[in-house]
């Protein structure tokens, strides 16, 4: 919940363990899928156990869209799989 309508806000999130290298911050939006959120990720702690990331009411992280001191925030972190591809039919 935010102060007043359209407010830029921080969130920090907890780990018990310590996130990995190469974590990326992901939004999920039922439209469009997963998308890479990373880019709103303020600061992860030294020792890797929490991590701010800032919202905009009816923009940028709320995926509701809507102005209205509410941010719907489903979200998650990710770290890109190893090794290639692969694929093929029959």
């Amino acid at each position: 919940i935010c102060d007043q309508v359209g407010d830029i806000i921080e969130i920090n999130y907890y780990s018990s363990e310590p996130l990995p290298a190469g974590v990326k911050w992901y939004k999920y939006d039922p439209i469009n899928g997963w998308q890479d959120y990373s880019a709103h990720v303020v600061s992860i702690s030294p020792d890797r156990k929490s991590i701010t990331l800032e919202y905009k009411d009816g923009d940028f992280g709320d995926l509701d869209g809507v102005a209205n001191k509410f941010i719907t925030d489903p979200v998650g972190f990710g770290v890109a799989a190893a090794g290639g591809g692969g694929g093929g039919g029959g």
